[in-house]
């Protein structure tokens, strides 16, 4: 199976200078988790583009200038937002700003002078080739040079010197007296010419550094959240699946075509109109999905779960999860959700755990199903099963364990008599 298609790049639909009707495409916008198309309300001429494609902007700055008439459109031919004229008070700024003085190093009183970099901008400055001594007193304690005051030196376009073998042991300042002279140890034998050789850097140009996308930005801050916020509970169920392969059968042959995942679906849904403190008592199961895309994760919604029949379920996805992986989803399509199910069975995940995603208060984790010999009943011999497990992670202080139990349970035994969904 081919992987997924990229979701398509922001860009500008109109060219600067050309003319556009109501309701026309403008620009394809992207934001956190989607591409939004932004329309045109009246008709016009595009006389400036203001943001180039692939430029993080924040809301409220200015994108683009539209003009009514074409005549107009020559008159911001040089307009930037920038070239607003300044106040008559405040002197214009120079055009070639001053040289960034660079700071003697010199260290503390207390501080040896191999102790100016802290370990973790040792490396940095040795890995990069860069002398890092000359930021100098920076942020750490008794003016020690961290990883971060490289971080942001490097940041803000200063050129750091290379790094040269006297670098290591920065010059002590006048203050720092130097330690007495002692006599000198009798002379090492000569070392193999390997041995002395600097140990080898690894050039800065080894490596890409690619800038996290809006999505996966959002992830990583909604994951620090939730983990720090949000008091976790688990709770882990083996269900025996073993019905569920001729139930689905059965489906095909009536021409509805379903999967694993629209059956967890589907028993969630129901195990959540049992236990509906689990999503809050919110009313109708709206369940996000979580779908893999090129960017990250995102949660397209089924909505009202207990309306939909199991091809409704079915079709409700795909759609869904086709529209995600091309970045083309509506807000509306995968903000809120009183419930969220993450299914890692098909890549062969045999058991994990999930991230709640808040306001929610739980997320099941579903694990790829597995072939065991369990007890027969009454004593019997042994008998092959199908186990698949599933493990709720949910905010304690919303649903207590009793209650996670439960509904684990409830979802468990839908999924067992599978037929028990089409009541």
């Amino acid at each position: 199976m081919p992987p997924p298609p990229h979701p398509p790049q922001a860009s500008w639909s109109v060219p600067e200078g050309s003319s556009f009707s109501a309701g026309d495409v403008l620009a394809s916008i992207e934001t956190d988790k989607a591409v939004v198309d932004y329309e045109a309300t009246d008709d016009g001429f595009l006389a400036r583009i203001l943001q180039p494609p692939g430029v993080e902007i924040k809301c409220g700055v200015e994108i683009c200038v539209v003009v009514e008439e074409e005549e107009d459109v020559a008159a911001f031919s040089d307009y930037s937002p920038s070239a607003a004229p300044s106040s008559p008070s405040t002197p214009a700024p120079s055009s070639t700003p001053a040289p960034m003085a660079v700071p003697v190093p010199t260290t503390h009183p207390d501080l040896p002078a191999e102790f100016v970099l802290t370990p973790a901008a040792r490396h940095m400055s040795h890995s990069s080739g860069i002398d890092a001594t000359v930021l100098f007193p920076g942020s750490g304690l008794k003016g020690r040079v961290t990883k971060s005051d490289i971080l942001v030196a490097l940041k803000e376009g200063r050129t750091l010197p290379p790094l040269q073998k006297a670098a290591a042991s920065p010059p002590r300042s006048a203050s720092a007296p130097a330690p007495a002279a002692a006599a000198a140890p009798p002379a090492a034998p000569a070392a193999p010419a390997a041995a002395e050789a600097a140990p080898v850097c690894h050039s800065a140009s080894a490596y890409t550094d690619t800038p996290a996308s809006g999505m996966r930005k959002v992830i990583a801050s909604r994951l620090a959240e939730s983990k720090s916020t949000v008091p976790h509970m688990y709770a882990a169920h083996a269900v025996d699946v073993s019905e569920l392969a001729g139930f689905r059968k059965r489906m095909r042959d009536l021409g509805v075509k379903v999967s694993v995942n629209d059956l967890v679906i589907s028993a969630c849904g129901r195990a959540l109109r049992d236990f509906p403190s689990v999503n809050g008592g919110t009313g109708p199961a709206d369940i996000s999905v979580a779908v893999a895309t090129p960017s990250g994760l995102i949660t397209p919604i089924v909505t009202d779960v207990n309306s939909r029949g199991l091809g409704g379920i079915s079709s409700t996805v795909r759609e869904l999860a086709g529209r995600a992986r091309e970045g083309k989803l509506k807000p509306e399509e995968y903000q809120g959700g009183n419930f969220t199910i993450s299914n890692l069975g098909m890549m062969g995940i045999h058991e994990f755990t999930a991230v709640i995603n808040p306001p929610q208060g739980c997320i099941l984790a579903v694990s790829a199903g597995q072939s065991r010999l369990v007890p027969g009943k009454d004593g019997g011999p042994p008998v092959q099963t199908e186990e698949m497990v599933v493990t709720l992670s949910g905010d304690r202080a919303q649903v207590d364990e009793k209650t996670a139990a439960a509904f684990i349970q409830a979802v468990a035994v839908y999924l067992e008599e599978p037929a028990m969904m089409m009541v």
